[in-house]
């Protein structure tokens, strides 16, 4: 019989016990798993400490652990990438000391996500003469951003329908019109607002401008964009723009998720737990799904009881995931058990070392072409890829989870069903 790997996220969470993981470099799918369920956790300083976890991880000096840290921080609008420690050190600080004698790819990852953060911060406050001071020396950034911000910077003024304020920063930047944040383009983006002359000086600049390779070609499984035929916004998916200068929005606020999900949604069920909703997920009962953990050596043999074990083995082991993962959002849960590239659930989740969790084919034929992060347009250098083992359960146990509920509602669609008996 084939064994399961225990849950690596726990309902009880021993932040003392994660936190020394971090601080001794060792079991980082714990980490990552408790960061996962508990953001806050990542800048949290223990009583009696001096550092946070995020501190911990830049001191290891591990990069891929450190993007994958962030990654997780997309919906979190308490996150701040520069926090102090007690002893009034920021991430970039602790970077800098490890970098005296040469930088570290650590250090310019995060001296590079300082940059962006200040550049996309002023957008949303719409302090222009910033962004363009700070863009006259780093023009690229405006196609970049970190991977807890949902917008571009090319967005905010899309969002805002800042034409003139563009039309100053297109003699400065090379904007890359296809890039896009839940799939839509600032182009989608503008005319949603009502923005048309700013739709129309986007229009004009991709003619003149060389074009740039369409991002979505790989999105197989969802609309490349929110148009109709006619040529209109379907404004319920668009996403909920920043407010306009002055407001201080926070982009991680953006009211609706990441990604869009046409087929897919996850919902409660009477216990909490998470369930998925899809018309195109095929159900199986959990008994044959159970059994197919069993080696055919078992079946063959006849070996009924040994089966029976398996199943209530099984069926304990994926009810005490789904319990696990009770306190994380269903927003934020389904942007974890989705492809970023194709909006598919995933089937063999792979960590990219920009810090995201793809579908290993998609992500694979992605960076044969590409070395840019089809999530943030940030620069891949390693091209690496590995399997995420704490993603990897989560859907094992809402697949299962979700398997329970279909058959509960078929049984007790046929006993409706049923003619009353005599």
């Amino acid at each position: 019989m084939s064994q399961l790997q225990p849950p690596i996220l726990q309902s009880e969470l021993n932040f003392a016990a994660i936190y020394d993981n971090a601080k001794n470099y060792k079991n980082f799918e714990e980490v990552y798993a408790a960061v996962l369920a508990h953001p806050d956790l990542l800048t949290k300083i223990p009583d009696g400490r001096n550092w946070a976890i995020i501190h911990q991880v830049c001191f290891t000096g591990d990069t891929n652990q450190f993007n994958q840290l962030l990654a997780l921080q997309i919906n979190n609008p308490k996150f701040r990438l520069l926090s102090k420690t007690n002893d009034n050190k920021s991430v970039l600080d602790i970077a800098r000391e490890a970098s005296k004698d040469k930088p570290t790819t650590l250090f310019q990852r995060i001296e590079r996500l300082k940059n962006l953060d200040e550049l996309l911060r002023n957008a949303e406050c719409g302090n222009w003469s910033f962004c363009k001071q700070l863009l006259q020396s780093q023009p690229d950034l405006a196609n970049e951003k970190p991977p807890y911000h949902h917008f571009y910077f090319l967005h905010h003024l899309a969002c805002m329908g800042e034409r003139l304020v563009f039309d100053e920063l297109s003699r400065l930047c090379h904007f890359d019109f296809t890039i896009s944040v839940d799939n839509e383009t600032a182009s989608n983006l503008a005319a949603a607002g009502g923005f048309r002359d700013f739709v129309k000086a986007i229009d004009r600049l991709s003619q003149i401008l060389p074009t740039t390779p369409r991002r979505d070609e790989l999105s197989t499984g969802r609309n490349a964009s929110s148009r109709d035929q006619k040529g209109s916004i379907d404004t319920e998916r668009n996403p909920t723009p920043p407010s306009r200068r002055g407001d201080q929005v926070n982009s991680t606020q953006a009211s609706l998720p990441y990604f869009h999900f046409d087929q897919i949604t996850l919902e409660r069920d009477q216990y909490n737990n998470h369930i998925i909703k899809s018309d195109i997920l095929a159900f199986t009962s959990t008994s044959e799904r159970s059994l197919d953990s069993t080696t055919s050596r078992d079946r063959a043999s006849g070996a009924r009881d040994n089966s029976r074990s398996t199943i209530s083995d099984n069926n304990a082991y994926y009810k005490n995931i789904c319990k696990n993962i009770q306190c994380i959002s269903s927003e934020n849960l389904l942007r974890l058990i989705i492809c970023p590239i194709t909006g598919q659930l995933l089937q063999n989740p792979v960590t990219a070392t920009d810090g995201f969790v793809y579908e290993r084919e998609n992500i694979s034929k992605w960076l044969l072409t590409n070395n840019r992060s089809p999530t943030t347009n940030m620069e891949i250098k390693d091209k690496d890829l590995k399997p995420n083992t704490v993603i990897e359960q989560i859907i094992a146990a809402i697949k299962w989870q979700s398997q329970v509920k279909h058959e509960d509602f078929q049984s007790t669609s046929s006993v409706i069903r049923s003619p009353n008996r005599k």
